[in-house]
């Protein structure tokens, strides 16, 4: 069973994922250039993985705990790679 401080930490670990994504950004800068595409998948597919747990959970396919664990790690995934992708774009107008 998840307690309400494990569900606090979850949510945290995931939106970590924004300054995590700048720092990775800010620091691999070359290979944002040639990885762009790689991110937009990433991101899609986590947004995809998101939709479908959402809808999963909707219908009582998994549990609560289930529902939230994937969503805590796929949203932190996805803002990752959101960051990432829009330091990328960035990068390629500034060219």
């Amino acid at each position: 069973m998840v307690t309400m401080l494990q569900t606090l930490l979850l949510i945290i670990v995931a939106f970590l994922g924004i300054p995590v994504g700048k720092l990775i950004a800010k620091n691999t800068k070359e290979e944002l250039k040639s990885g762009r595409r790689y991110f937009a998948w990433i991101s899609g597919l986590c947004l995809l993985i998101l939709v479908a747990d959402l809808f999963l959970s909707a219908f009582k396919a998994i549990s609560f705990e289930d529902t939230l664990m994937t969503f805590a790690i796929f949203t932190f995934i996805f803002l990752l790679t959101l960051q990432s992708l829009r330091k990328a774009n960035k990068l390629m107008i500034r060219k």
